[in-house]
């Protein structure tokens, strides 16, 4: 076949040739050596001469799909033809906008793959799927997506461990493309990806589990060590308060002994009123002005210090229950714990972790595969 191409090339000569040979260039894609694709290509390419510019770019966009999971270097033929269908963007058809943007979210995750698949065995599993998917058959890719799905469903503990909270930036360039290709397979495996929810039900009971995670860390070792820091933050800054009273009164009470030398008794009591003004100012701006630096430095640290071992010994493995038990879709999921997010500190901190948690959203995106 590689041989055969060059002479469509030749015999065709115009863009008709891109749309005839696109089934044979991608079998050429699947089972040949990446260099004999490109190096065909480009012998093709050189010998037509009526070729227009739209013609190229749908063919290209077709074969990056693939190509860019093949060919991974820097300044490689994948890189330079996806910077050609950028540079022309203008000329991309309508119908393949979505395809363009695809292809820029596979560059985004295969600029970090490396990274994220040595995360785990699991992690390696998905990103193999998504090379199947992208580089191979259908079946075979829509068969691969499926294996991960299912494996997902049974590792619910392991989800959380291979996902941790505190990857966010490398997840946020993995799970745009995974999310994409769950979503193609199961539309074509006829599997429904919307459901009715009753809202009201789910947004009672993510209210009562908020109160009982309440409940449970208030009453938990970590709960009373971050009701102690909180007393002691209130302590420490009365007792700032107080030094800065005491000094200040010595201040104004050198003050005050100076204009008694100076002006008598009249400015003796007048030194003890300023002297006492500058104590009680000193107590109230002191306090005022380092609690701004207290809190960058010492509280909000330790405030999310304890907020994020409450999540992850406790509250994130009851919100991967809920998910479980709930089947709700992960847009529904994150906005019902939004919308409660003001409802208390508690509220608002597991709020905060749901939205950069992306165990939660993959388990929802499997839940669609279960019978």
């Amino acid at each position: 076949m590689l041989k055969l191409l060059p002479l469509a090339a030749k015999a065709i000569r115009t863009d008709e040739f891109y749309p005839i040979t696109e089934p044979a260039w991608q079998v050429v894609m699947q089972e040949c050596d990446f260099y004999e694709f490109s190096s065909t290509f480009d012998r093709c390419e050189a010998e037509l001469r009526d070729s227009h510019i739209v013609g190229r770019m749908a063919f290209l966009i077709h074969m990056l799909k693939s190509a860019m999971w093949r060919d991974t270097e820097v300044e490689g033929w994948s890189a330079k033809q996806f910077a050609f269908v950028e540079e022309n963007f203008e000329s991309i058809p309508p119908w393949l906008e979505w395809d363009v943007e695809l292809l820029s979210l596979a560059r985004e995750y295969l600029a970090v793959r490396h990274q994220f698949a040595q995360g785990s065995s699991l992690r390696a599993k998905m990103d193999a799927a998504l090379q199947d998917y992208f580089s191979q058959s259908q079946e075979i890719g829509d068969r691969s997506i499926v294996a991960v799905q299912m494996e997902i469903l049974a590792r619910n503990e392991a989800l959380m461990a291979e996902f941790p909270i505190d990857q966010g930036d490398l997840f946020h360039k993995f799970y745009p493309i995974w999310a994409w290709a769950s979503h193609d397979v199961a539309e074509r495996q006829s599997i429904s990806t919307e459901h009715e929810i009753n809202e009201n039900i789910w947004a009672s009971r993510a209210d009562a589990l908020l109160n009982r995670l309440e409940q449970e860390c208030n009453g938990s070792r970590i709960g009373w060590l971050w009701s102690a820091a909180l007393v002691g933050r209130v302590v420490l800054l009365g007792v700032v308060g107080l030094v800065a009273m005491m000094l200040g009164y010595m201040l104004g009470s050198v003050i005050a002994t100076i204009l008694g030398v100076i002006f008598g008794d009249k400015g003796l009591d007048g030194g003890l009123i300023v002297a006492g003004f500058i104590a009680v100012a000193s107590a109230i701006a002191t306090p005022w002005l380092l609690n701004s630096t207290l809190d960058n430095k010492l509280w909000f640290p330790l405030n999310a210090k304890f907020a994020t071992q409450c999540y992850q010994q406790s509250w994130r493995r009851e919100l991967m229950d809920f998910q479980r038990r709930s089947h709700v879709p992960d847009g529904f999921f994150r906005a019902l714990f939004h919308h409660f997010a003001d409802k208390s500190a508690t509220a608002s901190w597991i709020n905060e972790f749901v939205q950069q948690d992306f165990a939660p959203a993959l388990l929802a995106g499997a839940q669609k595969y279960e019978a």
